[in-house]
């Protein structure tokens, strides 16, 4: 099964009635190729690379304002992304996209934008490939979104750690990203994890294996500030705060974390961490 990746960035949407020009050039060789599902990298619905129109000759044409936030840029790509969805699904043909989240997006077009893909691939993740992680209300808003789309839209999460390797990526990144997922996954998600070096490189880790069952309850928050969510044979927990330990009273029972220490009683979860724990 092939698929072809193809970056979308400021300079190449389509003209405005022109579409075909973008398909003749970038689609239809793919399709005519047996290509089954198109992938597009990199698509915002915030003008991300702050564009505010093309030249046509020596004849400059405004588009955009420039400005990160513009319903005239987020209309252009829903639309085109309507324009494509719609033409590729005539064909029988699927259609991926990563789309940027970013604190500059509007709720509402990452949410149509997602809609009108088969496959979100949610390349920020919740470790956005740095140390800090997602937290506080850039946290919950990320969470939020995930959780509406999760059950609806296949999605797809990469979490890169800061390491060059997944291998020598530290317990408290794989903790977070295993323990995230954990939280809000439903059946159409999937995740993945790598270290910086190995972007595009499906890696292994035994943590991906630990086998806690299925969700026996939603996500709720508890008094400690942490989120939690009961499976089968264990649960998982994250506390979001920059600042604060959150202290969680564990149900009853031993239980292992992902690195085989054994808890009890009530589990400390450092800012910004997470564990996962099987009983």
């Amino acid at each position: 099964m092939g698929v072809l990746q193809h970056d979308v960035r400021s300079d190449r949407l389509p003209e405005p009635g022109r579409p075909d020009l973008y398909w003749n050039a970038f689609i239809q060789p793919k399709i005519d190729a047996g290509y089954p599902i198109i992938a597009l990298d990199n698509v915002g619905t915030f003008n991300a690379f702050v564009s505010s129109g093309h030249w046509r000759g020596s004849t400059w044409i405004q588009q955009y304002s420039g400005d990160r936030v513009d319903t005239a840029w987020s209309s252009a790509v829903l639309d085109w992304l309507s324009y494509l969805s719609g033409r590729l699904h005539g064909l029988g043909i699927g259609l991926a996209a990563n789309i940027t989240w970013n604190g500059s997006v509007v709720l509402a077009d990452m949410l149509e934008a997602v809609g009108l893909v088969d496959v979100y691939v949610d390349e920020q993740g919740f470790t956005v490939h740095r140390p800090g992680n997602y937290n506080d209300a850039a946290w919950l808003n990320k969470y939020n979104f995930t959780r509406q789309v999760a059950a609806q839209t296949l999605h797809f999460a990469i979490n890169q750690t800061t390491e060059d390797t997944l291998a020598t990526a530290t317990q408290a990144q794989l903790d977070w990203a295993v323990a995230n997922y954990l939280l809000y996954r439903e059946r159409k998600s999937m995740m993945t994890l790598c270290g910086l070096g190995e972007y595009h490189v499906w890696v292994d880790c035994p943590q991906l294996h630990t086998n806690v069952g299925t969700p026996s309850a939603a996500p709720v928050q508890d008094a400690s500030g942490a989120y939690t969510r009961a499976y089968q044979r264990g649960l998982t927990l994250v506390n979001p705060s920059s600042t604060a330990t959150a202290v969680v009273t564990l149900p009853s029972g031993t239980f292992t974390d992902l690195h085989g220490r054994t808890v009890s009683g009530q589990l400390s979860l450092a800012p910004n961490s997470g564990s996962v724990l099987a009983q």
